[in-house]
């Protein structure tokens, strides 16, 4: 429906490629969060999270 607003997003792929998709959903968690932040930026990794709201 909307793809077109996520076209360039890797979706899938062949399995030559070493790629994964992350995501995070129900968050942020106080300890575990800022831990996984830290992670994912000193390996230059991109990850998507999926907040929670009110």
């Amino acid at each position: 429906m909307l793809s077109f607003l996520f076209e360039n997003v890797f979706k899938h792929g062949t399995r030559r490629e070493k790629k994964i998709s992350l995501t995070f959903d129900d968050g942020p968690h106080p300890q575990c969060t800022p831990e996984i932040l830290e992670v994912l930026k000193s390996l230059e990794v991109k990850a998507t999270f999926f907040m929670v709201g009110t």
